[in-house]
C-alpha cells in the first residue's frame, strides 16, 4: 500500500535540460523511484545527481536516499530506476519531503575534450603511431 508519492521537475538553464523525479513509498518502507534526464543541448553534455530527503513532523531530516548521478550527452534523454529501503521505525515519523537533484558539471563535452589537451605520451613506441 502507498505511504507517500511525490514528483518534482528541474529546469537546468546551464545545460539546457529538464530533470525529473516521481517516487512511490511504500508502507512497507520500499521506495521506488524514476528519473528522467533530458538534454536539449545538441553539442553540451552534463552530469546530474539526484536524492530525496525525507522529514518528521519538526523538519528534521530523518533519510536521505543516496545520491544517484547520471551523465547525459548532448541532444539525448535516460531515464533511471532506483530502489531504496527505509527502517519501518523511521518511515512512521516522516510527514515530508524534498526532492534535491544538483548539476555537477554544464560543460561536459569541453571539460572532457580540454582534459585530452597537454597528455605526455610516455611511451616512445606510441609517437609514431599516432595520427
Amino acid at each position: 500500500m502507498v505511504y507517500m508519492a511525490g514528483c518534482k521537475s528541474d529546469i537546468l538553464p546551464t545545460a539546457y535540460g529538464v530533470v525529473e523525479t516521481w517516487f512511490i513509498l511504500e508502507d512497507n518502507g520500499t521506495l521506488n523511484g524514476v528519473t528522467l534526464i533530458w538534454n536539449k543541448n545538441y553539442i553540451l553534455g552534463f552530469h546530474v545527481g539526484a536524492s530525496i530527503i525525507f522529514y518528521n513532523e519538526y523538519h528534521q531530516m530523518v533519510f536521505q536516499s543516496d545520491w544517484r548521478y547520471y551523465g547525459l550527452n548532448g541532444n539525448s534523454k535516460k531515464i533511471a530506476h532506483f530502489e531504496d529501503r527505509i527502517p519501518l521505525d523511521v518511515l512512521k515519523s516522516i510527514r515530508s519531503f524534498e526532492i534535491r537533484s544538483k548539476l555537477e558539471n554544464g560543460m561536459g563535452f569541453l571539460k572532457s575534450l580540454s582534459s585530452c589537451f597537454g597528455n605526455k605520451v610516455e611511451d616512445e613506441n606510441l609517437k609514431d603511431n599516432l595520427i
